[in-house]
């Protein structure tokens, strides 16, 4: 059985958020996409896209050690997208328009690999701040994903 690198799961999400044209640009600005990486200087990033491992389950039914029938995980990672803006509706504005392009693009490719399915959105959270400069408005996107190892 070949072991499983969750971080090439979230390198795969990455890959495939940058190489389609849906979201590669929000209103003209190339979208800076990092994986596992610190919050730093986020207005200078925006628009950025964080991805990060979160959590992991497996189902009582499948945590069979041993074996012949795989091990099924489910992974939960989250993307963390932000906007910055001058003026708050103009930001939170941007910030949705992020947040469906790139739900778009990953409902067309929910099997990120033979082993790794998306299997649905997990929800999310939403939030805001301000620098002097202006407004920096962010949503995170939980996703589930099932692991086969």
């Amino acid at each position: 059985m070949a072991e499983i690198s969750y971080f090439a799961i979230e390198e795969t999400i990455k890959d495939i958020l940058v190489t389609d044209p849906r979201s590669k640009f929000l209103n003209n600005q190339k979208v800076a996409y990092d994986v596992e990486e610190k919050l730093n200087n986020l207005p200078d990033k925006c628009p950025w896209c964080g991805i990060y491992l979160m959590s992991w389950d497996s189902p009582q039914d499948e945590q069979r050690i041993g074996g012949t029938t795989p091990t099924l995980t489910d992974l939960t990672i989250r993307l963390r997208m932000y906007e910055f803006g001058l003026e708050i509706r103009r930001a939170a504005q941007n910030r949705d328009l992020f947040l469906a392009k790139v739900k778009e693009v990953l409902k067309g490719k929910r099997n990120l690999n033979n082993k790794v399915l998306i299997t649905q959105f997990g929800g999310g959270e939403y939030e805001n701040g301000q620098t002097s400069e202006g407004f920096f408005l962010g949503v995170s996107l939980d996703l589930i994903c099932e692991v086969r190892e």
